[in-house]
């Protein structure tokens, strides 16, 4: 029960189960009050609830990981001729979108644990984030490939003057 990540929801289901007050945010919260409550008859679960407070801070850090990890993300476009910065660079979208995989992996697994109710929007939001930015660069790639190809077709010869 002094575990740090022990919220406020969790004191207060501890509370609703030993149907006892805790007053854990005032300055007068004691060690004695925790044990005028009924602990020993609802052990199990108030296990259950410390437990539980554990498992929900793991998945809050990697949640804040994941999110710190793409929160500032930015691109690398590399020169196309003399026009400038047009084209997003291969090596790095590929290390890039890896990373969006790996990032998709962990959320999967913080989707199909138990403990996540307080971030399962979250997670959720997240995993329609990386995998729609994961499909449109694809995408952009794709395009940017066949305009690589296409365009001396277009810029040189008969089609350039039509």
């Amino acid at each position: 029960m002094t575990n740090k990540s022990m919220k406020t929801h969790h004191w207060k289901r501890i509370s609703e189960v030993t149907s006892h007050t805790f007053e854990v945010g005032s300055d007068s919260f004691k060690l004695g009050n925790i044990m005028e409550a009924p602990l020993l008859k609802f052990k199990e679960d108030i296990e259950d609830i410390c437990i539980s407070s554990g498992k929900e801070r793991n998945i809050e850090q990697k949640l804040k990981q994941v999110i710190a990890e793409w929160d500032s993300k930015t691109f690398t476009f590399a020169n196309f001729k003399a026009r400038g910065p047009l084209l997003l660079r291969g090596d790095s979208i590929a290390e890039t979108i890896a990373r969006m995989e790996d990032s998709l992996m962990t959320l999967g697994s913080l989707m199909s644990n138990r403990y996540n109710t307080l971030f399962k929007d979250q997670i959720q939001k997240w995993v329609q984030n990386l995998s729609n930015t994961t499909g449109i660069i694809e995408q952009l790639m794709t395009v940017q490939n066949i305009w690589i190809s296409l365009e001396p077709v277009f810029v040189r010869g008969d089609i350039s003057k039509e």
